[in-house]
Parts: structure tokens; C-alpha cells; sequence
């Protein structure tokens, strides 16, 4: 199958070495609609709460990245662990079990 993507006009970067604050989605967590489209609010089982963008399906054991004030973004599982060293992996998530989200009214 074809990409729908050209690529001619895009130039290869190395990416520098990096560390990154993520939270790793729990069980417990729960995600709420934000302020925005596109926007949730996760709240910790300890009352820690952010709004972080997400454009896919969210699932328990996928990351949130957190780069700045204004950059907070949910990662795929797949793609965090494909990028980072995740210290104690495998810790009993059934890979892809879709996070049941709960709308604010």
C-alpha cells in the first residue's frame, strides 16, 4: 500500500539525548473530558490532577509525556517503549485495554 505521505520535503534530524517525565496510566487513574477538543484532565488515586492533549484512543499502561507547562501529551505504550528504557516492565497490563474515560457534565 502506497504512503499518503510524500517525503521530499522532509530532512532527516538526529535526536539528542534526552530524559523524560511521563506518568505511566493506571488502573486507578481517572480521565475526564478538559478544557479543550482534544484536551483531558487526569487525576491521580492521590488527588494529582493535569490536562494533557491526546488525539487517539487512551489506554491503562500508555504515558503521558510531560515537556512543559504547555506541552503534556498522551504516547501510545508501543511508541514510549520503542523511544525510552522503562524500568520494571511487564507489570501485569494487558497491552491495549482501552481506559474507560468519564465525561464531566
Amino acid at each position: 500500500m502506497k504512503s499518503k505521505y510524500s517525503t521530499s520535503s522532509f530532512k532527516i534530524y538526529k535526536s539528542k539525548p534526552s530524559t523524560r517525565l511521563a506518568h505511566e496510566i493506571k488502573e486507578s487513574d481517572t480521565i475526564e473530558d478538559g478544557s479543550s477538543e482534544n484536551r483531558y484532565r487526569l487525576t491521580t488515586k492521590y488527588g494529582t490532577f493535569f490536562e494533557f492533549s491526546s488525539y487517539g484512543e487512551v489506554n491503562i499502561g500508555d504515558f503521558i509525556v510531560f515537556i512543559n507547562e504547555q506541552d503534556v501529551y498522551h504516547c501510545s505504550r508501543e511508541i514510549f517503549m520503542m523511544n525510552n528504557v522503562v524500568e520494571g516492565e511487564g507489570r501485569g497490563y494487558q497491552h491495549g485495554q482501552v481506559f474507560s474515560m468519564t465525561m464531566r457534565s
